[in-house]
């Protein structure tokens, strides 16, 4: 957290500690780290918890079938994460920023990382090696909620196999892994929902005294996916927003 204000030009990091370098380095190399995870999960979850199951008919269906989808919405959102840039203002209105000389509209700051100013940031995320901002928060927001939920579902599926055959290293492996992400995940995914909730990020939050909330969590939720139905938001796809991240009325919204 503390290092993601750093990014942001907030506070001065500590004297001649390499931020951006090891921020750049760490990237590509966290991605792919996180992609063989999935696998390794994925191989154990198909080819040792779900022929444990396979009496059950019905619920090895079924299970194959969560399991099925729960990879795609993981894979897709994380992918999105990486893919889709947060967006960045252009244009010399003023206020500029005085790193990189283009409009800084409300709610955007300049990652040293990127150098460059991102739409509505929150944070440099090393694990996607992108900034999150305007256009990608959303697909973050739903990694984080897939993710978590994946874990829980691993953990519960998979411990009675786990009693049954004690000796499977890869089970025992990915259990624990599992097991530990998820409670990981139900602190820091949950906090990330808890701002948007709020209609607010981590920077602002922190550092920030001002509020841009919509007024409802709803609304908060909207300008973040580009809908409020909470099916929608729910189901992986790609989303349209309805915000360009230039303008931000300043309110005084409790949520």
């Amino acid at each position: 957290m503390t290092l993601a204000i750093y990014i942001a030009g907030l506070i001065p990091s500590p004297k001649n500690f390499p931020t951006k370098e090891l921020m750049q380095s760490l990237g590509i190399p966290l991605i792919i780290l996180f992609y063989l995870l999935v696998g390794f999960i994925t191989y154990s979850y198909f080819a040792i918890v779900l022929p444990w199951h396979i009496e059950n008919k019905i619920l090895s269906g079924t299970m194959t079938s969560i399991g099925i989808f729960i990879l795609y919405a993981i894979v897709f959102s994380y992918t999105k994460c990486i893919t889709t840039q947060p967006g960045s203002p252009s244009g010399t209105n003023e206020p500029l920023c005085n790193k990189c000389k283009v409009s800084k509209p409300s709610r955007s700051h300049h990652c040293s990382v990127c150098d460059k100013c991102v739409l509505k940031m929150d944070h440099h995320c090393p694990w996607i090696n992108n900034c999150l901002g305007m256009r990608n928060h959303c697909y973050f927001l739903l990694f984080l909620l897939y993710l978590d939920i994946g874990c829980f579902f691993f953990t519960t599926v998979s411990f009675p196999v786990v009693l049954s055959i004690p000796k499977n290293g890869i089970l025992i492996t990915s259990l624990t892994l599992c097991g530990v992400f998820s409670i990981v995940l139900l602190g820091f995914g949950g906090w990330h929902w808890f701002l948007a909730f709020r209609g607010t990020t981590t920077i602002e939050y922190f550092c920030e005294d001002k509020t841009f909330s919509a007024g409802s969590w709803r609304k908060n939720l909207e300008v973040i996916f580009g809908t409020s139905s909470l099916t929608k938001i729910l189901i992986p796809t790609s989303y349209k927003l309805l915000s360009d991240g230039t303008y931000w009325p300043n309110t005084l919204h409790s949520i």
